[in-house]
């Protein structure tokens, strides 16, 4: 019964987040593809930069952000209604701060193309984005007064350096951390009054962790543009033109 709750949440958080709300945005609104554009990347920063309008970027981030919390709130829902689990096991709860990772990173059409061509690299077109939008989801899940502080810290590095993505990774590298600062990380408010063990919390870190990881590793090649000067600020304005999605033609 663990072994298949352990999947359930995990299918919860991957599913949730392969639901790429930049790329809807991007075709609803502007009729774009939103991989043939700036960075290629699905994701709200690239949203921005390609369509110039910050508001929908940021109504991609916050959507990208509420998958997050919304699977672990689910996760929550299950674990006590519907498995009825003993309160050692509530880290499972969390769960999703990797999977959501995941499943943003690579959602599911990703390796249904991959199954279909039996090639990883001819699917990368299929990738998502760099889920820190996501991230920041299951962050607030866990405590929402770390995610602030978090945020508070992104903000200050993104002002100063100008550089989105190098505040992102400085602050998914640091987000685990955080949540051992007491009275402010590791709320539980989703795990009804559990009384997490060090152990527990250790595990729970872990998830964190490895899901901070996930994303230092998707942002690889901006760090290589940082560490050689070229990653775009933003301040930047460069904007490639990219025409709209034709029209499909119907079939005879």
């Amino acid at each position: 019964m663990i072994a298949l709750g352990i999947i359930v949440f995990f299918a919860i958080g991957y599913f949730c987040s392969s639901i790429l709300f930049a790329q809807l945005i991007s075709r609803w609104f502007l009729h774009r593809d939103l991989r043939l554009s700036g960075s290629h990347n699905v994701g709200a920063t690239n949203l921005i930069r390609s369509s110039g309008k910050k508001y929908l970027g940021l109504i991609a981030f916050f959507l990208d952000g509420g998958k997050g919390y919304l699977a672990i709130y689910f996760c929550s829902l299950l674990f006590y209604h519907a498995f009825a689990f003993d309160q050692s096991w509530a880290w499972m709860i969390y769960i999703p701060a990797v999977s959501s990772i995941i499943g943003h990173s690579f959602p599911i059409q990703f390796f249904i193309y991959a199954c279909i061509h039996g090639s990883f690299n001819s699917a990368n077109h299929y990738c998502g984005g760099k889920s820190v939008g996501t991230y920041g989801g299951v962050y607030m899940a866990i405590s929402w007064k770390a995610a602030l502080i978090l945020l508070t810290i992104w903000f200050i590095i993104m002002k100063i350096s100008r550089y989105v993505s190098l505040a992102s990774i400085c602050v998914t590298v640091i987000a685990a951390a955080v949540l051992f600062i007491p009275y402010i990380g590791f709320d539980f408010y989703f795990a009804h009054n559990w009384k997490a063990t060090l152990n527990d919390q250790l595990i729970v870190f872990a998830l964190y962790w490895f899901g901070g990881l996930m994303i230092t590793w998707r942002h690889r090649t901006n760090i290589v543009r940082l560490l050689k000067g070229t990653e775009n600020k933003t301040t930047d304005r460069t904007k490639q033109s990219v025409p709209p999605i034709p029209p499909v033609s119907p079939v005879n």
